[in-house]
């Protein structure tokens, strides 16, 4: 069996497309790792994401920025995101928008992906 590395991170799911599609077609599939992501300026985050009325519209411009906002915000009792949707958020892509909608910040649309 031939091994084919991926250098990528694996599916966070448990189902990886990319290990069954070469699985079927005779390939054993390796995930290495290659990229690690930081959060940074976590307390201007949370200082802004803390105002939501000082902004006219919030744009999340992929999956990490949500995730930069669920974790500088982890208690949302004391500025609920349910403030944020007085105003336009926007997302760029259905993924993001499903991240942001699990939050509960209600999205307006989407621009697009990464794919051509």
């Amino acid at each position: 069996m031939v091994l084919c590395v991926l250098f990528r991170q694996g599916a966070d799911d448990g189902v990886d497309v990319y290990h069954e599609a070469l699985s079927s077609s005779g390939f054993q599939a390796a995930n290495v790792p290659v990229l690690q992501f930081v959060f940074q300026s976590h307390e201007a985050l949370h200082r802004c994401m803390s105002t939501p009325g000082t902004y006219s519209a919030l744009a999340l411009t992929s999956q990490r920025a949500v995730e930069a906002i669920e974790k500088c915000l982890p208690d949302r009792t004391v500025t609920p995101l349910s403030e944020w949707n007085s105003i336009p958020v926007f997302t760029v892509g259905a993924a993001t928008a499903t991240a942001a909608q699990k939050l509960g910040l209600h999205t307006r649309g989407d621009a697009g992906n990464a794919e051509a």
